[in-house]
């Protein structure tokens, strides 16, 4: 019994080393530089940037977002400004995999205007 119990410890650890680092964070997408494949910049409360790949990820509006500011369907293309939230998975080579987009705000002129460093980075829902 001592063994299967030793086996099951020992199998937890190697899967947890497997698994990467879930996390979530907010802040206000960003432009950054062109590349291909899709990546969201996000601006976090701090200033500081992630990098985020967001080819899996399923994208939705937070329920606090009125349904006269939400367009349908939901667009594939997060432009400057966007206010939203991420869940997402940081892989060993440290780059985050979003899951989940929830869009807390849609961008206003005066965030695109503040947030504007070139064109909109490309996602998908």
């Amino acid at each position: 019994m001592k063994v299967l119990w030793a086996l099951a410890a020992a199998f937890a650890i190697v899967g947890a080393g497997w698994a990467g680092t879930l996390g979530s964070f907010a802040g206000i997408v960003v432009v950054g530089p062109p590349e291909p494949g899709h990546w969201l910049y996000v601006e976090g409360h701090d200033h500081g940037i992630r990098r985020v790949n967001v080819t899996a990820a399923r994208i939705h509006y937070g329920s606090d977002v009125p349904a006269d500011a939400r367009r349908e369907p939901i667009p594939d293309v997060l432009p400057a400004g966007t206010y939203i939230r991420v869940h997402a998975e940081q892989g060993p080579d440290g780059e985050w995999h979003a899951a989940e987009i929830e869009i807390l705000e849609p961008p206003t002129d005066r965030k695109n205007n503040e947030k504007k460093i070139g064109s909109p980075v490309t996602a998908t829902s």
